[in-house]
C-alpha cells in the first residue's frame, strides 16, 4: 500500500470513528432522571436480587433490567454517565468482531482489523443517529432496556461466527455454548419489547441457517443458534410467569382503551410504523451515509488475496448488481412520494433531499445499464486480457 493510500485509509478510518466517539463523549454528560431515581432507591434498599424479585412481583418480569439496576445502584449518579460509553463500546466491539470474521472469510487483503473497526463505527454512528429518540442511549433506564440488548446480541453474533470458523476442542465448545446461552438469556431479560424482537429474529435466523448455511459450517452454526434460541425461550418463560404482569395490566386497563388484538390490524400497523420509520429523514440520511462510506472503503481498499498476484481482469459480477438494484428500487416508495419539504410549497426540496433523489435515480440507471451490458463488458475484458493489453476491471463483490 502506497503512502497516499495509507493516508487516505487513515483519514477514512478517522472519519468513520468520529461520530461514534462523539456520541460516547456526549454520554458522559448524562444525569439521572425519572425512573432512574426509583431504580436506585430500590437497589440501595433491597439489593440486586431482592430488588429484582420486588419488581417481578409488582410490575413486570424484566429480570436482567432490574438486577442490573440493583447491582449498579451503589455507584450512584456516576453510572448514568458511564453507561452510554460502555454500551457503545460493547456494540462497537461486537460489530467489529462480525466484520472481521466476514472480511477473513472473504480473504480480504490489507488492514482487516482497521477496516472492520471503521465499518462497525459507521454502523453504530448511523444507528444512533437514526434512533427515534436519543433517550434510547442517554436516558439510563431506556438505554439498559433498549440499547444494551442490541450490543449483547452483536457480541453473540460475533461469537457465533468465531465458533463456526475455527477448530473446536470440547472445552472451547462448552464455553462458547454456555456464553451464547448466557448472553441471549441476559439480553432477553432486559425488556419485554426486545424479547419479542429477539424471539422472532432467533427463530427466523435458525430456520434460515438450516436451509442456507454450507455444510462445513452448518453444524457449529446450528449449535450456537440453538443455544441462543433455547435461552430466548427460557427468558420468555421466566418473563411470562412474573406475577407483576397481571397487576400492571389491571392498573393500565383503568386508564387506557382496550387493546386491539386483531392479527390483521396488528400486522398492518406494524408494516405502517416500520415504513414511517424508514422514511424518516434522519434514519434515511444515516443509512445513506453508512452505505456510501462502506462502498468507498470496500471499493478503494478491498482486493481478494488470491487475485493480488494475478494480472487477469476481475469480471463484472451479476449478483451484487442485482442486490444493489433491488435496494435502490425498495428506496423508491420511501423517496419519491414526498411532494415537498414544506407543506406551503409544492415541489420544493432541500439541497440534501434533492441530492438523495439524484443519487437514487443515478444508481438505478447505472445498475440497470451494467446488468444489461454485463455479458458484453466481460467479453471485452477477456479479449483485452488475451491480447495483452491492460484493461481496467470492475471490482464488485
Amino acid at each position: 500500500m502506497t503512502r497516499a493510500r495509507k493516508l487516505a485509509f487513515a483519514l477514512a478510518l478517522a472519519l468513520s470513528l468520529s461520530p461514534t466517539l462523539l456520541f460516547a463523549f456526549l454520554g458522559f454528560h448524562s444525569r439521572p432522571m425519572s425512573d432512574d431515581y426509583c431504580h436506585m432507591r430500590v437497589g440501595l434498599d433491597l439489593g440486586a436480587w431482592q430488588g429484582m424479585l420486588h419488581w417481578r412481583q409488582t410490575w413486570n418480569g424484566s429480570y436482567s433490567d432490574y438486577f442490573l439496576h440493583g447491582l449498579t445502584a451503589p455507584l450512584g449518579r456516576s453510572v448514568t454517565s458511564v453507561a452510554p460509553a460502555a454500551i457503545i463500546s460493547l456494540w462497537l466491539a461486537g460489530l467489529a468482531w462480525i466484520n472481521f470474521r466476514c472480511l477473513t472469510w472473504l480473504n480480504a487483503a490489507g488492514w482487516r482489523r482497521a477496516m472492520a473497526l471503521g465499518l462497525a463505527s459507521a454502523t453504530v454512528g448511523a444507528s444512533i443517529n437514526a434512533f427515534f429518540s436519543l433517550e434510547s442511549i442517554y436516558w439510563h433506564a431506556a438505554a439498559i432496556r433498549y440499547a444494551l440488548p442490541l450490543a449483547l446480541l452483536t457480541l453473540y453474533a460475533g461469537l457465533t461466527l468465531e465458533y463456526a470458523s475455527r477448530r473446536r476442542s470440547h472445552r472451547w465448545s462448552a464455553l462458547a455454548l454456555a456464553a451464547a446461552f448466557l448472553l441471549c438469556f441476559f439480553a432477553g431479560g432486559l425488556s419485554e419489547l426486545h424479547l419479542t424482537f429477539q424471539t422472532a429474529a432467533m427463530t427466523l435466523v435458525l430456520l434460515s441457517a438450516v436451509a442456507l448455511v454450507p455444510k462445513p459450517a452448518r453444524k457449529p452454526s446450528l449449535q450456537m443458534l440453538s443455544s441462543g434460541w433455547l435461552a430466548t425461550l427460557a427468558s420468555l418463560a421466566v418473563q411470562l410467569s412474573a406475577p407483576g404482569i397481571g397487576i400492571r395490566a389491571r392498573k393500565i386497563a383503568t386508564v387506557t382503551a382496550p387493546p386491539n388484538r386483531d392479527p390483521l390490524h396488528m400486522l398492518s400497523r406494524s408494516f405502517d410504523e416500520a415504513f414511517q420509520y424508514l422514511a424518516d429523514d434522519r434514519s434515511f440520511a444515516a443509512f445513506v451515509m453508512l452505505l456510501s462510506a462502506s462502498l468507498f472503503l470496500m471499493l478503494a481498499f478491498y482486493q481478494p488475496a488470491e487475485r493480488r498476484r494475478s494480472r487477469s481482469p476481475i469480471p463484472l459480477a451479476r449478483s451484487p448488481l442485482l442486490l444493489g438494484l433491488l435496494v435502490q428500487l425498495l428506496c423508491l416508495p420511501l423517496l419519491w412520494p414526498h411532494a415537498s419539504d414544506n407543506p406551503q410549497f409544492l415541489g420544493r426540496y432541500s439541497a440534501g433531499y434533492a441530492l438523495a433523489l439524484m443519487v437514487n435515480a443515478t444508481l438505478v440507471i447505472c445498475a440497470s445499464a451494467l446488468l444489461l451490458g454485463q455479458a458484453r463488458i466481460n467479453r471485452r475484458l477477456r479479449a483485452g486480457s488475451a491480447s495483452g493489453f491492460a484493461v481496467p476491471g470492475v471490482a464488485i463483490g
